[in-house]
């Protein structure tokens, strides 16, 4: 794999193509990088262009594309186009093979050997199917609630991609589709079997690649009995925590590694705060956190109001203040600490940092906090809304999108956790890589190279899309 050193020029020659970017797949060996980008005649399907990065050399591979996701270990890219058609195009130059047509919805692997696609989509539920994208061979799995994300998606991969899990739902008395039904397991060979021994179930999630949680019937301030289920072993499965909110409307919150689920306890009355508590997802022990958590059904105040940080030692979570806080506890219970007078908190991919951003401080900040020691190593300010803050790979510093203002366009700014320095990689006044925040959805990563290498940028005030190195990658940025 080529250094960062070899990007300078690239980064150099500063914008890439004029068309602007929507979305990007980075492959893992920092050789390619592909762009969906607007389409020439100005409709709803893009086009896709490929740009090897050592040579800088930009070929197109399909259009009308409205979405992308890699295949086969990144040696293809899967298109979803604007007829709702799956194609797979391999970066070969070798034919593409058409895989679905008219789906309505597809969940990609992880390991990108298969997807499943959702079609006969004139009502709810669609047929699922399972395709090989190496040989395009299916399997038909059984019929699922449309939503693959949001709230409580109905079909979920596991970490590895050897398992998938889908509900099939239950009809409700009224005819349309009820909340709960029937989980089903698949394994890599689309082989499955269905956990028939609890009915109305919902929202399946891997809390790792040998465990499955689902629930029965949540939502609110509705409890739920979270079951969980060891991969691989029939009709099983076992309750570990009774009478919870497991924050369904964000998705789970589990330890990294799988061992541990957080959930709410809900009061008894309307006036008291929720409690937060760790469940072994194993054994279902129970170890009780905080009693001071924000009822984080009522309001959208956050992505989520608690979640496991990185080293697997604190829990970080909203607090039921006036106004709220984000404060920490040890994972297995403890005396907790304030951290923000704020309700935000962004989690790495790994180490003991979280970032803060504090948009009522005058003037408004980003804080990169230590949760050891709970004191910053880094922090900047900002003079307008700090949005889709992202941690780079190696956990230690970040990128954020300080939002326009009447008198300043958008900027890109980069954070050392290392050094403590801030630098502006970009400005614009349009951008579609920088994603608002939606209901039920949390926000996307800013577009990072996954070794931490460079960016993606595209600015109307630059003409097009280009590539910026990191501060921390080894070159200067190109001016």
């Amino acid at each position: 794999m080529a250094g960062c050193t070899a990007l300078g020029g690239l980064a150099a020659r500063g914008v890439l193509t004029p068309r602007h970017a929507k979305q990007v797949l980075f492959a893992k060996d920092r050789s390619t990088v592909v762009l969906r980008v607007a389409g020439m005649d100005g409709g709803i399907g893009d086009d896709v262009l490929v740009v090897r990065l050592l040579a800088g050399e930009i070929s197109s591979l399909g259009a009308g594309a409205v979405d992308m996701s890699w295949i086969g270990q990144g040696s293809g890219v899967l298109v979803s186009n604007t007829a709702g058609d799956l194609v797979a195009f391999p970066l070969d130059g070798a034919a593409s093979m058409t895989l679905a047509r008219a789906t309505c919805d597809h969940l990609t692997s992880p390991d990108g050997s298969r997807v499943l696609s959702f079609e006969d989509c004139n009502g709810s539920p669609a047929t699922l199917t399972s395709i090989d994208t190496r040989t395009g061979s299916r399997t038909k799995l059984g019929r699922t609630a449309l939503n693959t994300s949001g709230l409580r998606p109905n079909v979920v991969f596991s970490p590895g991609g050897r398992w998938a899990a889908f509900r099939e739902p239950e009809p409700a008395l009224d005819g349309s589709v009820a909340t709960g039904g029937l989980i089903h397991i698949v394994d890599d060979k689309d082989s499955s079997y269905a956990l028939s021994s609890a009915p109305a179930a919902c929202c399946p999630f891997f809390a790792s690649d040998d465990v499955l949680l689902f629930s029965t019937i949540a939502g609110g301030p509705v409890p739920a009995d979270v079951y969980a289920h060891d991969l691989g072993s029939g009709d099983t499965s076992r309750v570990i925590a009774k009478g919870v909110d497991f924050e369904s409307y964000f998705g789970y919150r589990v330890s990294p590694g799988g061992q541990w689920m957080l959930a709410a306890i809900i009061p008894a009355d309307d006036f008291s705060p929720y409690a937060l508590a760790a469940f072994g997802v194993a054994d279902g022990r129970e170890v009780a956190l905080v009693g001071n958590l924000f009822p984080f059904w009522s309001t959208e105040v956050a992505w989520y109001s608690f979640a496991f940080a990185a080293d697997n030692r604190h829990v970080l979570y909203l607090t039921a203040d006036r106004p709220m806080h984000t404060a920490l506890v040890a994972s297995l219970g403890g005396a907790p600490a304030d951290l923000s007078a704020e309700p935000s908190f962004a989690i790495p991919p790994t180490g003991n940092l979280v970032a803060l951003t504090e948009t009522r401080s005058t003037p408004m900040r980003v804080r990169l906090t230590d949760l050891d020691t709970t004191q910053d190593v880094a922090s900047a300010e900002a003079t307008s809304t700090p949005t889709q803050v992202t941690f780079t790979p190696d956990g230690r510093s970040l990128v954020y999108i300080e939002s326009a203002s009447d008198s300043a366009p958008a900027r890109l700014r980069h954070l050392s956790g290392h050094t403590g320095s801030l630098t502006e990689l970009a400005r614009w006044t349009s951008n579609q890589l920088a994603l608002e925040y939606a209901c039920c959805n949390e926000p996307s990563p800013y577009p990072i190279d996954p070794t931490g290498c460079f960016a993606m940028v595209d600015s109307d005030l630059d003409g097009g899309t280009r590539l910026v190195l990191l501060p921390e990658s080894g070159e200067p940025l190109a001016p």
